[in-house]
Order: structure tokens, then sequence, then C-alpha cells
């Protein structure tokens, strides 16, 4: 009864304290079917470890036996030793020379070696040796070096008399190996016979250091074994339990019994002789190793079982005071809420969910009404330090945007609004954003260009919903800050037209230091706005227009001389007089926008003047029907007012001509046929025309658009293009294109050609 009173309503606890003895019986089982399989586990890792050590002790081995090969050849193919093999009978003085310098080189090859215990050369017709110890005769050298080996001198000479190409033999020693000789005959003797042989001498001893340096265990045993079952190295097995060459399990493991012990073995072959390399290991410090271990794993065991019960408990009893906590929280805040007693006796998770859910519910709900509120009192903040002077700003408001990160430094002011289609891309791009409204439009803006700002600056970005007005705070006022500003501007702009197929408009304030000088960029930012379509470009500096003209040039003598050139029907001086004009304000005065306005309806209205005086004071009337109008021309750029006023003055005199000389039906068809002639001629324009025809150029202007509803400068124009296209199609160049469709130079070319077509010459060569 008192253990459950203990656990009586603490269903989270129970849980928890038999999770944590499942996780405990969980570990001990799997500690147990561990011990179980560490036997096999660890005969494994030795035959493991074997088959690694017999293949480092294969691979030490022939990596030695390759090296004696090199040795070998190099000498069969050394020209002294070929010299000296042809001697006849012994030495003579002539001779010496090159004994004594194949005795060097033996010398030297025996110093760089690794362990090679004789090398030398023997010679069967002088029955001598030259070596790396000196030069003698066998018989000498036998008695030196061979006296403790069984192998007599006779035997000796019968052997190195024979035939060689990498030969090993086996020389014993009271019972043992004794040396290890590698041969090999000379090559490219005169006689082609037996004349020279090699040798390469080294002691088992060599071959054991390299077995003992990779054994893992001094009780491990390793040999090596020929063909014909001689024990190459120095440590054989006392009873070899009848392991032979032919006999040994090849890349296996395999049971044998030495000395009335178990061992495991693995045999290997050489990739460079006929040996093969065997390894063994005692079953005994197997089982040794897995009784050791399996006895430590039965006394952790016990103790785990122990400890583990106690420090269930301990752990269930922390983990279990924060949520007993959070619980009593709740219960305080529940006074005024539903009963949910039963649920908590039932579900303590779950009862706490419902009161977290519930809890956090209301609070984001506050949570995000704040944040909205923040976020448009930081915009309303932003617009008035923007939009009035920095004086007029209360200290709350200041606070605000000094919490938001509007502070003093380096700031600048940009306007961010949606660009005029330019006419040449007018097609390609009115139809792809045409299903956007003004505010998605924005909405773009505002988020490519904040991100590509906030790369390089800190900036915030705030839409009026006829712009986005970006306020960028610079690191110092200098041309590298004022690049990145620009290059970020330049990706988002590209990014947009690319992605979204229309184009932001860019007008900057300039710099100014402090908040204090907020006010003055967004005024110079606002001014650039009127300045976007006159010059004719998406990215506009205030410091571009700044010096621009208060006043417009037209004197009134300028104003008399287009009158007269009306009156007395003379276009070209007309268009001249308009053109100085226009050309003085724009380049020279650098004419603001509201007075170019003014000064376009000014010569309008001389125009106007000019007609009444010729008696065409009606012709403004239909002029207005059928041609475009006036009213945005202020906008468009200087090359676009000065066309239209062409076009408006050769109206104007050709209606004048035409009513002098009562008009022509037919002189529009020669009109045609003559152009469609001579359009390929780089000087025919609609004076040379008019001259052909003994006309004023304002008369056949004017009766050609009369009688066709077309212009006379567009159809010379249009019939140069169309010869052009086909040209391009054909693979002509866009310099011979220029020249055969009738244009003065390429460069005029191209940019008639991308008026016309919306594309370069080049892009349409490539479509």
């Amino acid at each position: 009864m008192g253990t459950y009173r203990i656990f009586k309503g603490k269903s989270v606890f129970l849980k928890l304290f038999g999770s944590y003895l499942l996780i405990l019986g969980l570990t001990l089982a799997v500690e147990m079917g561990i011990s179980v399989q560490i036997l096999t586990a660890s005969r494994k890792q030795v035959e493991t470890l074997n088959k690694s050590l017999i293949q480092l002790v294969r691979n030490e081995c022939d990596n030695q036996i390759r090296t004696i090969y090199r040795s070998l050849d190099v000498l069969a193919l050394d020209e002294k030793v070929q010299s000296l093999s042809n001697v006849k009978g012994e030495f003579r003085p002539n001779n010496q020379y090159k004994a004594f310098a194949l005795y060097e080189e033996l010398q030297n090859m025996r110093f760089s070696s690794d362990g090679y215990e004789l090398l030398y050369v023997f010679f069967r017709n002088t029955d001598s040796v030259v070596s790396a110890s000196g030069n003698m005769s066998l018989e000498m050298y036998h008695s030196l070096y061979y006296k403790n080996l069984d192998i007599t001198l006779e035997e000796l000479r019968d052997y190195l008399s024979g035939q060689h190409y990498h030969d090993i033999k086996i020389v014993s020693a009271a019972e043992r190996t004794g040396a290890i000789m590698f041969t090999m005959t000379s090559l490219n003797t005169e006689a082609g016979g037996t004349d020279a042989t090699i040798v390469i001498q080294i002691t088992p001893d060599m071959v054991n250091d390299r077995i003992e340096s990779v054994k893992w265990n001094e009780d491990v045993r390793a040999a090596i074994l020929n063909s014909e079952n001689e024990f190459v190295n120095s440590v054989v097995f006392p009873e070899a339990g009848g392991l032979t060459y032919e006999s040994a399990p090849i890349d296996t493991n395999f049971s044998i019994c030495l000395n009335e012990e178990d061992y495991i073995g693995i045999a290997m072959k050489s990739t460079e002789a006929d040996w093969i390399y065997v390894l063994m290991a005692q079953e005994d410090i197997i089982e040794d190793s897995a009784n050791q271990v399996k006895k430590y794993c039965l006394a952790g065991l016990g103790v785990c079982l122990a400890l583990g019960f106690l420090f269930s408990y301990y752990l269930t009893t922390q983990n279990y005071n924060p949520i007993k906590g959070l619980m009593e929280l709740f219960r305080k805040r529940q006074k005024d809420q539903e009963d949910n007693t039963g649920l908590l006796r039932e579900n303590e998770y779950q009862w706490l969910e419902n009161q977290a859910r519930r809890f956090f519910t209301e609070h984001e709900d506050i949570q995000r009404n704040l944040s909205r509120d923040q976020k448009r009192l930081k915009d309303f903040c932003l617009y008035k330090l923007l939009t009035q002077p920095y004086e007029e700003l209360d200290a709350v408001e200041l606070e605000v945007l000094n919490q938001s990160g509007v502070t003093d430094g380096i700031l600048r002011v940009v306007f961010l609004s949606v660009g005029a289609v330019r006419e040449e891309r007018r097609e390609e791009m009115a139809d792809a954003a045409e299903d956007m409204t003004q505010e998605l439009k924005l909405f773009i803006i505002k988020n490519v260009a904040g991100e590509m700002l906030n790369e390089v600056f800190p900036s915030e970005m705030l839409d009026t919903g006829k712009a986005v007005i970006a306020l960028i705070r610079l690191d110092a006022m200098n041309t590298d800050n004022y690049d990145l500003m620009w290059n970020a501007l330049s990706r988002a702009f590209d990014l947009i037209k690319e992605k979204f197929q229309f184009c932001m408009q860019i007008c900057a304030g300039t710099a100014k230091e402090g908040v204090g000088g907020v006010h003055l960029s967004y005024l110079e930012a606002k001014e650039t706005e009127e300045y976007a379509a006159l010059l004719d470009t998406y990215y506009i500096n205030y410091n571009d227009i700044r010096n621009r003209s208060k006043r417009y040039y037209y004197p009134l003598e300028a104003d008399s001389r287009i009158i007269n050139a009306i009156i007395a029907g003379k276009p070209d001086i007309v268009i001249r007089c308009v053109n100085e004009i226009l050309h003085t304000n724009y380049h020279e005065n650098h004419i603001a926008v509201k007075l170019l306005t003014w000064l376009i309806y000014d010569l309008l209205g001389t125009v106007m003047r000019g007609a009444d005086e010729i008696g065409c004071s009606d012709f403004f009337e239909q002029y207005w029907k059928d041609f475009e109008g006036f009213e945005d021309l202020s906008r468009k750029s200087l090359e676009k007012i000065e066309e239209q006023f062409a076009e408006l003055i050769y109206a104007l005199c050709g209606e004048a001509e035409k009513r002098k000389s009562g008009g022509d039906t037919n002189l529009a068809d020669k009109i045609q046929k003559y152009i469609r002639e001579n359009y390929r001629d780089p000087d025919l324009n609609i004076s040379q025309t008019a001259l052909h025809f003994e006309k004023t150029p304002a008369y056949i202007s004017s009766v050609y658009k009369k009688q066709t509803g077309k212009s006379l400068l567009k159809l010379i124009t249009q019939m140069r293009i169309d010869c052009a296209v086909e040209l391009l199609q054909e693979g002509k160049s866009v310099n011979d294109t220029a020249v055969l469709s009738g244009f003065r130079d390429s460069r005029s070319f191209i940019r008639v050609f991308k008026e016309s077509t919306g594309l370069t010459p080049g892009q349409m060569k490539k479509e």
C-alpha cells in the first residue's frame, strides 16, 4: 500500500522509470549476447590479422626479391661483365682495369643494398670471381665464404657453370638454412653461352627480421617453404605436421597440430618465386583472451544491474520534477477555465500539451499583432524621415528609427520604380509583363533589389505604392562604395528583366552625412525621376542632372526665321532651325524637364503661326487625328523629338504645296517605283527624290502621305531593312549588309535595324 501511494497519480513518473529500466534491460541483454559471440569474433579477428600479416610478409619478401632481380638484370647487361666473360685462360693486364671497375661497381651496389651478404660474378673461362670483397679464384672464394656451408667446390663450380635466369638455390648449414643464392647468367656474350654467372646471396636472418617486424604476437610462427619443401628462413616448425608445399591450403584458414598444440594457419604464394609463406597462431591465445573478456563481462553485468536500477530511479525523479513544476504552473491559471482533472489523472502529457497549445496560441496572436504594428510604425517614421526635414521629427520617432538600425552614417536615397518600356523592346516585354499589376511589380522590386543591396550594405526598403524607396547606409564616401551599390542595383535590374520581363527604373540622390541629410537626398532622387525618359536610360544619378539650366534659349530672330522658312516652303531650313534650338538647350544649357516641355510648346506655337501665314490654319486639326500628338513628347529622347518635328514640318509644307498645285494622283506610285529602284543608294532621301520629280521635299512627302497614309521616310527605311534581313539570312556580314542595303556605314545601320526589328543584326544573323 505504501508503494501504491508513492506512485499514485504519477503516470508520467512510472513511464519514465519503466523506460529507463527497459533501456537497462536491453543493454544487459545485448551485452550478454556480445559476450557469447566474443570467442567467435576473436577467432575471426585472429584469422583476419593472420591474413593481413601474411600479406605483409609476402609483400616485404617479394619486394626484396624484386630488388635482387633488378640488380641481377643490371649486372647481366653490364658491358664490363660481358667483356670479361669472353676472356680465355686468365685476365691479362689489359683486362685488369675492367675487372677493377667491376669490383668498384659491385662494392657500391652492396653498400647501397638492403642486406646483401655476398655479391660476385663467376667467370667460367678464367675460373675466377670478381666480387664486392675483391677479385680471386673460385677456389679461394669458396674457402673464404662457403667452408661452413654444405656445398663443395665442385658442386659450386658445376652450379655456377649452368644456365640461370632468376634462379634461387638454398644452401644448408648444420641442418638449417645457411644461405639463399640468387643467380643469373650474363646476357649478350659473344658465344651466347654461360661464360659469366652473377650471384647475390642473402642470409635467412634477413628474411627473419622482416617477418619479426610485422608479427602481432611473439607466439605467432612464420616460415617460408620452396617447391623442394626446403625452409627458406632459419625458423622452422619442429614438427610440421605433414605440411608441404603441395598440400598447404592457399589463401584459406586451416587448423593444424604442432608439438601437441593446436594452431590456426594460413598460407599464401609468392608472386616472384616458387615459395609459399605460412603463418600460424596458437588457438590458446584466442581462447584465453576470449575467456578473460567473458569473465569481465559477467562481472560487469552484475555491477551494471545494481547501479543501473538506482541510477534509473534517480534520473526518473530528476526528469519528472520539471514536468511536475509545469503542471503546478498551469493549474494556477486554470481557475477560470474548464476542468481537466480527469485528463490530468489519465495522461499528464496530453494535459500539458493542451495547456501549452492554448497558452502559445494566445501569445502568438499577440506577438503577430505587435510585430505588424511595429513594422507599420517603423515604415511611418521612415517615410517622415524621407519626406520631411529632420528637425520636424519628434523624439519618439527618432527612437523608433534608431532601434530599427537607421542611425548616423553615410546615407543615400534611391527611387526604384517600374520603368517605361523603350520602343525597341515594347513588343518583346509588354506582353510578358502584361498580367502583372503595379503592386506585384513593386513587390518584386522591393524583394529582389533589397536582397541584392543587403549583400553589400544595410538597406531599408519602403513601398509607397508608386515606387520603392531604398535608404542605403554606405561605409564611406568613396568610389569603391558607390561602385558596390551600383553593381548590386545592376544585378537586380538584370534579374528582374530576365525573370519577370519588365525593367526597373533607378533614380539615385547623392550620399549625405548623417540622418539630417536624408530628406535632401530624397528630394534629389525625386527630381531625377522627371529625367527618366528624357535621358533615355534606366540608371540616373542626381549628379547627372544637377546642373540643368533653369531657363531655355529661344531668341526672337530664330522664331522669325522659322516662320519665314515655312512661308518660303523650305522645310529643311525649318528643321535645321528647330534642331539647332533643341541641341543648344539640351546639350549646352542642360535644360530642365519642365522647361523642355515649355520650349516644345513654344516651338509648336511658332509652327502654327507659320501655318496661319500660308493659309493652312486648319491643317493641325486634321494632323492630330492622323499623327502621334506631342502630349508626352517631352518625356522622350531628343532623337524622337527631332523626328516628330521633322515629320510635322514636312507634312505642313507638303500640304501647302498640294494646295498650290492641286495634287497629283499618280505621284505616289511613281515615288514607290523610284525608291524601289534606288534604295540601295546611301544618298537617297526625300530631298533627292523631290529633285528627281522636280518637286519640293515637302510637297512629295505630303502627297505620298495623303495618298498612301504612310511616311515617305519610313518607306525608304523599311525597304532597306527588308533587304538587310534577306542578306543576313543568306550569311552576309554586318558590314557587307549595311553597304548592299543602302546604309552609309555599319554604325547607323545597326542603330536603325535595332529600332525597326528589336534585334541587332548579329542577333538576327544567329537566328
